[in-house]
């Protein structure tokens, strides 16, 4: 089951209403409410093919706009909704002649947005030789090649401007999500990825870990060195740390100079191995040149199921506190 998730990966329409959807409701009840009084006009002149044509597209499009709204919607339901309506465009064209062409207008470039991308290349390429069969047949040449040119030309401005919608909204996204000097996730990420590790652990017993990274003296380090080499010591690090994780690991920086490491499907032991590396990988290769970098770290296992991610973040603060109290450059646990 295709479900239309809004991520960016089904269409360009789910990337520009993404936390708007009340504008695409809109659009689309007005869409409809003009649709159905042409539904209306078409059974009262005697097109009942494309009359009921109409009605049963403004039916399934508002189905699927609700199941939208209820995160239930498939794909195939948008590609139901395309159908009919390119339908019921060539009856309108059949049934009231060349000049019902214009409507093709709109409908080319709404199907860039709410098709995924090679779907709607195929249905506008479609659209475009039946659309230069048509009016090849019913206007003079010369009228014949600047409808099917600028309905070309509408088609691929819309494509420009729904990659570069696109590419923005990714970058956007990944802004929203990242540490900007680092690359590392942020703090807003962090408490959704908690609980679904603890989920993990409450409904199935997997186990999963967290280091809480501090660097040692780095105010010091700052100091001394100056704030680039600071954050050459930050960026170095996370370099570090991510060399040693595996693709399902996730690190965030939550602080200055404060990381948080977390390990899915990981034990308490294992946790303890990848910070003693860490540590250990350090001293071998040094961040400053003729200087050692060092860092505590404090290891905290989710473990009971009533824990919160407030207190298995606390947990693992205070053991890295207390790797600070007993000497720096040292890994805590909770044994």
């Amino acid at each position: 089951m295709n479900l239309i998730k809004f991520n960016g990966n089904n269409s360009i329409l789910p990337n520009l209403f993404e936390g708007e959807l009340t504008y695409l409701y809109i659009i689309n009840s007005i869409a409809c409410f003009f649709v159905s009084i042409f539904a209306i006009r078409n059974f009262y002149y005697g097109n009942y093919l494309l009359a009921i044509t109409l009605s049963s597209y403004v039916i399934c499009s508002a189905f699927t706009t609700y199941q939208l709204r209820k995160h239930r919607a498939q794909q195939s339901q948008i590609n139901l909704c395309v159908t009919i309506l390119l339908f019921a465009l060539y009856l309108t064209v059949f049934n009231w002649g060349v000049s019902a062409v214009n409507w093709f207008y709109p409908v080319v470039i709404a199907l860039v947005f709410i098709l995924p991308p090679k779907t709607s290349v195929i249905c506008n390429v479609l659209v475009l030789i039946g659309i230069s069969w048509i009016t090849f047949e019913a206007l003079p040449f010369i009228e014949s090649f600047r409808l099917t040119f600028s309905l070309f030309l509408s088609m691929l401005i819309s494509y420009l401007v729904g990659a570069h919608v696109t590419k923005l909204h990714r970058v956007l996204q990944h802004e929203s999500i990242s540490d900007p000097l680092t690359g590392a996730l942020n703090r807003r990420q962090l408490d959704q990825h908690l609980t679904q590790c603890k989920e993990s652990y409450n409904n199935h017993k997997i186990p999963a870990s967290l280091l809480m990274i501090d660097i040692d003296h780095f105010k010091s380090i700052n100091d001394t060195y100056g704030h680039d080499v600071g954050d050459d010591v930050i960026v170095g690090l996370v370099k570090l740390i991510k060399a040693y994780c595996r693709p399902d690991d996730l690190l965030f920086r939550i602080g200055g100079e404060e990381f948080i490491l977390l390990l899915p499907n990981t034990s308490l032991d294992n946790a303890v191995n990848v910070a003693n590396k860490l540590t250990a990988q350090l001293k071998a290769e040094p961040l400053i040149e003729q200087s050692v970098v060092t860092v505590s770290i404090g290891v905290a296992q989710t473990r009971d199921e009533a824990d919160s991610n407030t207190s298995w973040l606390k947990s693992a603060d205070e053991l890295m506190y207390q790797a600070k109290l007993t000497g720096r450059d040292r890994v805590c646990y909770d044994s």
